[in-house]
């Protein structure tokens, strides 16, 4: 239930209330009967942590939620949350306009997309690598991440699945980057 509300403010933008309920389902997820921790829990809700500092511009703070959502997931071997996480992470560097470092981050991201078929992440991660790549003068490499966003966004499940605002913002970020491109 606490993690359900701080997804709900999160979703309405409020910050504050969406930490304070992920902040207590956390604590709760550390008190456990008997000292036994539920890793698997506490690992993503970190990872949701971090993405409300993230969205609410703290990003030193999303950082090092991050980090420790990473730790934990490549452990307990979670690549769904690495998905999530790595792609996370990528968009605060890239948001941050800093694509050297957003590199490595959404090249992570972009593999464990692919494994665990996370489509409404992955097109978003390569349109982050196309960028990255076009500001290497590596048009190859770019062509390689276009072709794959674009192959996901013609894909009608996934792109109908999207909310109507979503989409437009979409079709309008294709329209700017094919006449960039």
């Amino acid at each position: 239930v606490y993690t359900a509300l701080g997804k709900l403010y999160c979703k309405q933008r409020e910050y504050p209330k969406a930490l304070d309920w992920f902040n207590r389902a956390l604590g709760f997820s550390q008190d456990q009967p008997d000292g036994q921790l539920d890793y698997f829990t506490q690992e993503r809700l970190l990872a949701e942590i971090a993405e409300v500092h993230r969205l609410s511009g703290d990003t030193l703070v999303a950082r090092q939620y991050y980090k420790q959502a990473c730790e934990m997931q490549e452990k307990l071997g979670d690549w769904v949350g690495l998905a999530i996480t790595y792609g996370g992470i990528g968009d605060l560097f890239v948001e941050a306009g800093d694509l050297i470092q957003a590199q490595p981050y959404c090249e992570q991201a972009y593999k464990y997309q692919q494994l665990v078929g996370d489509l409404n992440r992955f097109w978003r991660t390569c349109f982050s690598l196309t960028k990255i790549y076009l500001n290497k003068d590596n048009c190859e490499s770019a062509d390689h991440y276009w072709s794959d966003a674009r192959l996901v966004l013609l894909h009608e499940e996934v792109f109908s699945s999207l909310p109507g605002k979503k989409r437009a913002e979409i079709e309008q970020a294709v329209r700017k980057f094919i006449n960039f491109y």
